[in-house]
């Protein structure tokens, strides 16, 4: 789920990272996150369980939405500028496979 712009789909497909993902929703049907129809569209349209899944941001929008609709969030925080917003805080991609 990314509210980035129009380009960010061209530039995952790119540089292969949809390749790894298991789907990936861009512009939302109109919706931008915090709101959690975008997180509930996501679901939908993967086929999968809110509770089942897990979302990764780097800011309390992402969190926001992502536990309003029932789906696990964690935060990149690379800077320590997220240490109080009260989701799960990686500070690297990579530190992802031990917290899951």
């Amino acid at each position: 789920v990314s509210n980035w712009d129009a380009g960010l789909e061209g530039s995952c497909a790119t540089s292969g990272c949809c390749r790894t993902s298991h789907g990936s929703i861009f512009g939302g049907g109109g919706y931008r996150k915090p709101n959690p129809v975008i997180f509930n569209l996501a679901c939908e349209q993967m086929g999968v369980r809110a509770e089942s899944s897990v979302h990764v941001g780097d800011a309390d929008a992402d969190g926001d939405g992502a536990a309003a609709a029932g789906i696990r969030a964690v935060i990149v925080d690379r800077h320590d500028a997220e240490k109080d917003c009260g989701y799960e805080c990686v500070t690297a991609l990579t530190d992802l496979l031990e917290l899951l």
